[in-house]
Order: structure tokens, then sequence, then C-alpha cells
């Protein structure tokens, strides 16, 4: 019997705007590859909450051969806050969704890959964390999907065994992880597509 139903954030819950790269890349002034390749060299130590959005930019340009950027605090702190912003387009029907199950009797949990800057900035903001019955982030737990401790802290949260709980995510490896562990963990292909993988499920 399924008890849970828990969402990944970013690309389920919130599309990231890609048109960031080209605004960051405006602003320090060096090729939009340059930017991506800080954006997610780092990215692990960064959702880990190992270092914030600042440093993460800082050491890029030092890496680049731009040493007077890097000593720009002004300007590595608005691209982290350009990083960070452009995970705020969140779809208003999966959170919609997130509410029917909830109506339904069912927990719903959000286990996500999140750095500090975004939650400390935005938590507020996005329903689903503010009305989730438990929210796992792997900036606070030291820890970053796929490794199977956050899913165990999830699960310890939800208060449910691995065959009750339902987990969607667009990364294919963090789906696996889940499995391994016996979670019902399903891939992300939109949420027509995730309708119908929760039915096929549940009536399984």
């Amino acid at each position: 019997m399924i008890k849970a139903v828990v969402f990944d954030f970013g690309n389920v819950i919130a599309v990231q705007d890609t048109s960031c790269y080209k605004k960051m890349s405006a602003l320090a002034g060096i090729p939009v590859e340059k930017i991506q390749s800080f954006f997610w060299k780092r990215r692990v130590e960064y959702d880990r909450g190992d270092i914030l959005g600042v440093r993460m930019y800082v050491e890029g340009f030092l890496e680049a051969g731009y040493p007077e950027k890097a000593d720009d605090e002004r300007l590595c702190r608005e691209l982290a806050l350009l990083d960070t912003g452009s995970w705020l387009d969140y779809d208003k029907a999966v959170i919609e969704w997130t509410r029917q199950l909830k109506r339904e009797g069912y927990l719903i949990g959000v286990l996500s890959n999140m750095p500090w800057d975004f939650l400390d900035l935005h938590e507020k903001e996005i329903p689903l964390f503010v009305e989730a019955d438990t929210a796992v982030f792997s900036c606070r737990e030291k820890l970053i999907k796929p490794q199977p401790e956050i899913y165990r802290v999830l699960l310890y949260r939800l208060g449910t065994i691995p065959e009750e709980t339902v987990f969607f995510d667009d990364i294919e490896v963090n789906v696996v992880a889940a499995c391994d562990l016996g979670i019902k963990g399903i891939l992300w292909n939109g949420l027509e597509q995730a309708r119908e993988d929760f039915n096929r499920i549940k009536i399984g």
C-alpha cells in the first residue's frame, strides 16, 4: 500500500530558466561556456552545503585565469543570485497534483539536492516546500543523491518503509538508487506520464 509520494525539485517541480547563462555571461564579460563550467563543476559541493555560491564563482574565476573578477565580490554575489533565481519557475499544475494527493491521504515529501543559497532566499516562496509533510535537502543533511543515506533520512522522517514510498526524479541514477533500497522510484517524464505511472503502481 502506497502511503507517501516524494518529489525532486529541479526539472520536476521547477524547470531551470537557461537564459541565466547568457545573462551571467554578459554580466561577467566572459564566454557562456566558461559560465556553464563554473555553474556545474562544483555542483556537488554546492548542493551538499560545503560551499556557498559566491565561493563557487570566485574559485571558477581563479581557475579560468580571471583573478581580477575573482576579487570582485559584488560580481560573484550577483552571479550567485542569477544562479539561484534561474530555478524559480515552478509548475503550478504539479503543485496542484501534490495537493490533490495530499487530500487523498498520501504523505507528501520533497527530496532534493539543494544549496544553502536557494533555501535562504526562496524556501518560503515554493508552495511544496511549505506544504510538504517532510522536505529533505542535501545541504542540511550533508548528503547528496544518489547516496543511500539521504533516502534513509527521507524514510525516517516520513515514517514509511521503502515499499510504501513513491519517488519521482528526473535523473535516472537517483531513481535507480531509490529502487535499490526498495523505494518505488519513477523517472519523471512530465506530469501526464507521472500520473499514469503513479496510478499503475497504486493499482498494482
